[in-house]
């Protein structure tokens, strides 16, 4: 047989609480790519957990049953949205993976679970000036109906 060979197929699916460490794992790579110090892993593996029995969407993409992505947003009511809005909490997918369609896949399917919730919009928050695939970052978020907005501010409690 002569040729590449075909490529998997991404398939989306909401995580249930047996993927917890998938999940805790996916978003510790995240921090680290960013430049952050990851919770301890037992730490996250509970609130992974956590964030999945509460209804908030967590999806993964899987190739071939490999993990290659995962997405993970929360629903909010505000005044000021005028109703509910999602909140993209963490995106991450595989560098080996990206551009290859995973994080599409994830956000379209996260897209049209936020409007059959009635979703006002979506936001995310994107990394700081200084992350090297900040440009990457940001054009991936356009491609798929986004626009910069602003910046956000936070401030840690005592915890």
């Amino acid at each position: 047989m002569t040729g590449s060979a075909p490529e998997m197929a991404v398939v989306v699916r909401h995580a249930d609480a047996g993927d917890a460490p998938v999940v805790a794992r996916a978003v510790a790579a995240l921090l680290t790519e960013l430049g952050a110090t990851p919770p301890d892993a037992a730490a996250m593996e509970d609130a992974a957990r956590a964030v999945i029995g509460t209804g908030d969407a967590v999806l993964l993409a899987e190739e071939d049953g490999a993990t290659v992505g995962v997405l993970a947003a929360s629903w909010i009511t505000t005044v000021h949205a005028g109703g509910m809005y999602a909140l993209i909490q963490d995106l991450w997918v595989d560098g080996t993976r990206r551009g290859a369609g995973a994080g599409a896949d994830l956000m379209a399917a996260f897209c049209a679970l936020a409007e059959a919730r009635g979703a006002t919009r979506i936001e995310v928050g994107i990394p700081r000036d200084t992350f090297a695939g900040l440009a990457d970052t940001r054009r991936f978020y356009e491609r798929n109906g986004f626009e910069l907005v602003g910046a956000r501010m936070r401030r840690r409690t005592g915890r």
